[in-house]
């Protein structure tokens, strides 16, 4: 192919992704979704966490933000059953305190609107979940390509694959990392994928932000990884302080989308299993950042 026509293809191929918009908007973040310009397909993207420190939530949360755009999910959830999941997806839409649906106390018009939000979504068909499937290399990509048309493949979370068949747990996930990677591309769809963070670097709470490296149990979840964010709630392990038990650090430590990293300060809500760029005011009146 000639340079000239490569180039001309080239620009055509940008103002159509002009024209188009973000492919998979985060829109529950419009900050950070503008910062990132959304998820975007054929790319993996790899959400990096301390257990307890928001990971699946922040999963749970970009799964509904892309649903309610008519956008097809397929979601591995062998942390939780299907029950649970859609429980809290419940509490997330209607900002419903997760303990009183665990109690059975949702009797009320706040809760009732929550339900009646998730079905009308839900009865659309565009998530389907899979609880304890797709832990091999093969089975997950035989379920991959199961569905006619799929915008984004969520896995919660990459440790809990199975190491059947192979040397060490190490060698499984990468194995499963490369295939995620060649799924993305070939069947046109994002894959995102959770991770732990090693708790060795958590010692007599003296934590710090979690960094690329730390990243558990793959030699290769950094090296094939398109987008990374990093998760930290710093709270959770320095529980002095109450008017920061809201603050939260959202890590955007890899970027091969557009390049920018950066620390993205919001807030995590855990009773709602929701994070938020603004201060929920009903939940605190004191903030870290003064207001």
């Amino acid at each position: 192919m000639a340079w000239d026509t490569f180039m001309d293809g080239l620009k055509v191929r940008a103002k159509e992704r002009r024209d188009r918009g973000k492919e998979l908007s985060i829109m529950s973040m419009p900050q950070l979704d503008h910062s990132i310009w959304g998820i975007q397909k054929q790319k993996l993207c790899i959400v990096g966490a301390r257990p307890s420190n928001g990971k699946s939530a922040f999963m749970r949360q970009m799964t509904l933000d892309f649903i309610m755009q008519g956008k097809n999910v397929l979601f591995f959830s062998w942390e939780e059953t299907k029950e649970n999941f859609i429980e809290n997806l419940v509490s997330l839409y209607g900002l419903v305190d997760n303990f009183t649906l665990v109690k059975g106390e949702i009797d009320t018009p706040k809760h009732e609107e929550a339900y009646n939000g998730i079905r009308n979504i839900l009865i659309k068909e565009h998530l389907h979940i899979i609880e304890t499937r797709g832990r091999t290399v093969n089975d997950f990509e035989r379920l991959c390509r199961q569905p006619k048309s799929v915008d984004c493949v969520m896995v919660d979370y990459i440790q809990l694959a199975s190491s059947e068949g192979y040397g060490s747990e190490r060698q499984a996930y990468d194995e499963f990392i490369k295939k995620a990677r060649e799924l993305a591309k070939e069947l046109d769809c994002a894959v995102v994928v959770a991770s732990q963070i090693n708790r060795t670097t958590v010692q007599n709470k003296q934590v710090t932000p979690p960094m690329l490296q730390e990243l558990k149990g793959s030699g290769v979840l950094e090296e094939h990884g398109d987008l990374v964010f990093l998760l930290h709630h710093d709270y959770f392990y320095k529980r002095e302080d109450e008017t920061k038990k809201n603050d939260y650090m959202l890590i955007v430590a890899k970027n091969k989308q557009t390049g920018r990293t950066f620390i993205h300060d919001c807030f995590f809500y855990p009773q709602y299993f929701k994070l938020s760029e603004q201060p929920l005011e009903s939940e605190h009146k004191f903030y870290s950042n003064g207001e």
